[in-house]
């Protein structure tokens, strides 16, 4: 079940300018996924409704928060909120907000992002000369404060790649910021923590009346995503004019702080992917580098995670619904097999 708590008309966007809109610029829908977010909120916002964007519609879903997020956002007009009954995940609640945007972009925002103020501005306008580009995204520097803008010394992500095991990589991932990263290219992905979304591409890769995958729940659906999107045809691109800063809550290597059920979700997440997308001349040029892997991540859950095993079984069962998806994917394919190679690092 959801509420939507409150509303405003369709036709009334939001941005710095107070309502002042240039027609001539595309509509920009935020979509912002939140549960138990009491903590970065409130700065997310402040720093999203002072953006130089003027053409901005502001949905917010909320995965039923039991602490004070709700009462931080009620502080703030001129958004939509729905509030969700259960904790529906990521990727649905993400779908639910796309479903409602009226933009002819969506910028999917996490609520622990703080965007610089031209941050939106500077994605639209690499977006709008590149019509191939599905996708978006700016530099996300490493930040351990709540509210604060000012430049860190670390990268947190230029978006991600694939290795050859099909284990995915944060581009840049606590690298310190230099010149390197200054060059705008062509990527594999942006993280949907903070990346503009084309809908044309969104409505392209939707499958079943989902743009995200709903069974991830949470965690590596924004890989699923640009996977999906690089087969179907569509560029991504990470512009270095484009700066926020992450106070990212899950962090590579460190596996041990993450929850339990987050864990599970990590490793039956790994292998839908590979169900869905993995072409299957790669996989073979591949095969060895993939099922040492693979075997390695068996025997650490024997030993170390038997909790995680649950994930193992859970692709059984959906699997039956992945192949749904991979004869989709392949019969929209756009692109061979080396291609999609060079994206595998």
């Amino acid at each position: 079940m959801m509420e939507i708590d409150s509303i405003v008309p369709d036709n009334v966007l939001l941005g710095k300018s107070n309502l002042e809109i240039s027609t001539m610029k595309p509509t920009v829908s935020v979509v912002i996924v939140t549960w138990n977010s009491e903590d970065f909120i409130d700065g997310c916002l402040t720093a999203l409704f002072d953006q130089t964007y003027p053409h901005l519609d502001v949905i917010i879903v909320d995965n039923y928060s039991t602490d004070h997020t709700l009462e931080i956002i009620h502080a703030y007009h001129n958004l939509r909120l729905f509030k969700q009954n259960e904790n529906l995940g990521f990727s649905k609640g993400q779908n639910i907000g796309i479903a409602e945007a009226i933009g002819d972009y969506l910028f999917l925002l996490n609520p622990d992002v703080i965007l610089a103020e031209d941050h939106i501005e500077k994605l639209v306008t690499v977006a709008e000369k590149h019509p191939q580009a599905g996708t978006v995204t700016g530099k996300l520097l490493l930040s351990d404060g709540m509210t604060s803008r000012q430049p860190t010394a670390l990268i947190d992500s230029v978006g991600f790649y694939l290795e050859k095991t099909r284990r995915q990589r944060l581009h840049g991932y606590q690298d310190v910021d230099s010149e390197r990263y200054n060059q705008q290219h062509d990527i594999f992905g942006g993280c949907a923590a903070a990346s503009l979304y084309r809908k044309a591409m969104l409505e392209a890769c939707k499958f079943e009346g989902q743009y995200f995958d709903e069974a991830f729940f949470v965690y590596k659906e924004d890989i699923d995503l640009a996977w999906r999107a690089q087969l179907l045809g569509w560029k991504s691109i990470y512009t270095p004019c484009a700066v926020a800063f992450h106070r990212r809550a899950f962090k590579p290597n460190q596996r041990s702080d993450v929850s339990p059920h987050i864990r599970m979700h990590s490793i039956k997440n790994r292998y839908l992917l590979l169900i869905k997308n993995e072409l299957f001349a790669n996989f073979v040029r591949h095969s060895a580098y993939i099922i040492f892997y693979d075997l390695k991540i068996l025997i650490y859950l024997l030993l170390f995670e038997q909790s995680s095993l649950g994930g193992l079984l859970r692709v059984i069962r959906l699997l039956p619904e992945m192949l749904r998806w991979r004869r989709f994917i392949m019969k929209h394919k756009k692109v061979d097999e080396t291609y999609m190679l060079a994206w595998m690092k």
